[in-house]
């Protein structure tokens, strides 16, 4: 099957802000490659196999059950990123986000892009993002992190599609998301298991609301998933629909939503679940 690919920045962006109306899964799927059997399948609410991001928390809002047998720290998010990163044959920095520029956002950098690792990455043009070193790379990925914006990894066809790179097993995403624009929004295309598939919390997290809870109601209005909402005046968790980002416990001002990591080797157990979408080593 013949796929059109948009190779110049100019049809990547545009391309982008011609759907963002309408269909927020499209700005990165359907401009890119219109007729492909990977976009079939998710207007029919399916994701291609082996695509799919776990998030990781934000690392001020964890508390940590006991010394955990990784790390013995509650950096664990970052920590997962730095293995990626330091393992990595190739790093490469977008220039700009896609999501964002596509949706025209406000709030958070435009040119605050995505990272790719993995052989695959080799192939970006230098037109859409440049190769770094891993102590380049870490910086940016923590820079992200202090901006307030979530940190999904995985992998996804869409973006081998817009970079027209390959194979996709040779490419890991780091994306580094907004709620009001970027890709995260694809769930509510998505049936609920394929929800789940495409974006999942990180392994070994709890999150409860405490008596502390105030009803102020900040935490709904910060949460981009519809995972917590207000029940006769206290906060209440869907856990059908929460990531465990960590926003809300950031915006509460009364400290009543817990984030805790439960006893055991869940660094490990992210990066070997990771570890099967995407091979970043060389060869």
């Amino acid at each position: 099957m013949s796929i059109r690919r948009v190779h110049s920045v100019k049809d990547i962006r545009d391309a982008a802000t011609r759907r963002r109306a309408e269909d927020e899964m499209a700005v990165v799927v359907e401009a890119q490659a219109p007729e492909s059997l990977m976009v079939k399948d998710m207007k029919a609410g399916k994701l291609p196999d082996g695509d799919g991001f776990i998030l990781l928390p934000r690392e001020k809002v964890i508390r940590v059950e006991e010394e955990l047998e990784d790390h013995g720290s509650a950096m664990v998010p970052s920590a997962v990123l730095e293995h990626f990163i330091r393992s990595a044959s190739c790093r490469v920095i977008t220039n700009f986000c896609i999501c964002r520029e596509g949706h025209e956002c406000k709030t958070y950098p435009r040119d605050m892009g995505c990272i790719f690792l993995g052989d695959a990455a080799k192939d970006i043009s230098e037109e859409l993002g440049r190769q770094v070193g891993v102590e380049e790379c870490l910086a940016y990925a923590a820079e992200a992190r202090k901006l307030g914006l979530h940190q999904i990894v995985g992998r996804f066809h869409a973006d081998a599609h817009w970079l027209d790179v390959a194979p996709i097993e040779k490419l890991l995403t780091i994306c580094n998301c907004c709620t009001c624009c970027c890709g995260m929004r694809a769930n509510k295309y998505l049936d609920p298991k394929e929800s789940k598939r495409l974006l999942s919390p990180m392994p070994g997290l709890e999150i409860a609301v405490t008596d502390d809870c105030s009803g102020c109601g900040v935490c709904e209005e910060q949460c981009g998933f519809d995972g917590i909402h207000m029940d006769d005046g206290q906060a209440v968790i869907n856990p059908e629909k929460c990531k465990i980002c960590g926003a809300c416990a950031d915006a509460c001002p009364s400290d009543a939503i817990q984030i805790t990591f439960k006893k055991g080797s869940y660094v490990q157990e992210t990066i070997k679940s990771i570890s099967k979408r995407a091979d970043v080593t060389s060869g």
